[in-house]
């Protein structure tokens, strides 16, 4: 059992490069002006610059192996960007709705829980 769990963490950092990079190049299918829209953090922003000023202050017109690297220095920050829907950082969207998503999980634990451990019970009683 400990061999399974130290492979299963030694192969969790090739998971993570493998699941970053289906993101990015999911995002990467979109072109730079379209991108750009994700970047922007107020209408005024827009107003203000042309699409390809943006374009440029973003680094979205650089090579993708280049973009890659500056995701990922990102992330590793902490800065996942802004959230257009939420209309502030996604930093705060996750802490703001993170109390409210423990909260649900602890809740759909317990029935999980009860219907999980529920029949074997009475299915043994049966039985004996």
């Amino acid at each position: 059992m400990l061999t399974y769990i130290a492979r299963r963490l030694l192969f969790l950092p090739v998971v993570l490069v493998g699941v970053t990079l289906l993101v990015f190049v999911a995002m990467s299918l979109l072109s730079p002006y379209q991108l750009v829209s994700t970047y922007i953090k107020s209408p005024e922003e827009l107003k203000n610059q042309s699409l390809d000023q943006l374009v440029r202050k973003y680094g979205l017109d650089q090579p993708a192996h280049i973009r890659y690297m500056n995701w990922i220095k990102n992330l590793l920050r902490g800065d996942l960007g802004y959230s257009v829907s939420a209309n502030m950082t996604v930093t705060e969207a996750i802490s703001k709705r993170f109390p409210a998503t423990i909260e649900l999980a602890l809740f759909a634990v317990i029935p999980v829980v009860v219907g999980g451990i529920w029949p074997r019970t009475t299915t043994n009683r049966l039985t004996t």
